[in-house]
């Protein structure tokens, strides 16, 4: 026993049940042989609260209204303009909670300025095709609505008959990219300043599935791609973790692309689990915050010293 209790494993015995002190001897032998593990349990405690903190947080914060959602499609490598040339990149998000009456929207970005305008915004004179040239911008809202039936007046066993229907909601144009290395996309839920009727928090869109579309030569050139809402990122997606469908199918946007463009043709994105789409899973992982809060008046007081 006295072997043992003057080892350095016994060390910390002798202090703590017998009170007999350490010398620096002793001292730097029991760190030398616990300090390692006692620094991993602190940093991993550490750890364990940092992770409970974030999840409060976000907890708290995804009852804010939903203002934003982007997408954020990274390349592989810095291109030229004139390498991508014609392109497409879209995003379908179905809702499993409906917002209101919107289930799914549609938004992405292609080359041709006012490509997406609405039909009397449209310019006489036709864009220069490829993103080196111009990009334009549109986002689609689906809407299922429920009609009344004068028919099925008093027959509580008639479900009510359900219409669906889409709108452009919004359009943008910007200028071309001489060289790409990313591709951004966004839906807006409010559209204004002023904002009139309900308001749908962030965590509306938990379970929601989601469905990149792009072209082929632009998929075979994609690396990973992102997605946010609000202040935070909901979803990451590495090469290694999708795949490219090529399997031909009739995409349900509600923009035109002429033959030519649609030579380069359509492809999915999907997981390269069993899984079909993406989802965005709020119970499952927290969601990591771009930025955090500055207190108010800290950047004055750090200008006086203070």
């Amino acid at each position: 026993m006295r072997i043992s209790l003057d080892s350095t494993k016994g060390l910390a015995i002798r202090f703590q049940y017998l009170d007999i002190a350490l010398s620096d001897a002793e001292q730097a032998a029991f760190f030398h042989e616990w300090g390692d593990t006692i620094q991993s349990v602190i940093s991993t405690g550490i750890s364990s609260l940092d992770r409970k903190l974030d999840r409060m947080i976000f907890l708290q914060e995804s009852s804010f209204p939903l203002q934003t959602i982007s997408v954020l499609y990274k390349l592989k490598r810095e291109y030229a303009g004139s390498e991508i040339g014609h392109f497409r990149t879209f995003m379908d998000i179905f809702f499993k909670v409906p917002l209101g009456d919107v289930y799914k929207v549609d938004f992405g970005s292609s080359d041709k300025a006012h490509r997406f305008d609405h039909q009397n915004d449209r310019r006489s004179v036709p864009d220069l095709p490829g993103i080196e040239n111009s990009v334009g911008a549109g986002v689609w809202e689906h809407y299922i609505t429920e009609q009344e039936d004068d028919a099925a007046d008093g027959d509580a066993e008639t479900a009510p008959a359900r219409e669906k229907s889409v709108r452009q909601v919004s359009s943008s144009n910007g200028v071309g990219r001489k060289t790409v290395s990313h591709i951004a996309i966004q839906y807006q839920k409010e559209h204004s300043m002023l904002h009139f009727g309900p308001r749908f928090p962030l965590s509306d869109i938990d379970e929601s599935m989601l469905m990149p579309l792009l072209n082929a030569s632009l998929a075979d050139k994609l690396d990973s791609f992102s997605v946010y809402a609000n202040e935070y990122e909901l979803l990451r997606v590495g090469h290694s973790e999708f795949i490219i469908d090529r399997t031909s199918f009739d995409s349900s946007l509600p923009v035109d692309f002429t033959p030519e463009e649609l030579n380069d043709p359509w492809v999915r994105i999907r997981p390269a689990t069993i899984a079909s789409n993406f989802s965005i899973e709020l119970s499952q992982y927290t969601p990591r915050r771009l930025f955090s809060a500055s207190a108010v008046g800290s950047a004055l007081a750090k200008e006086n010293g203070t």
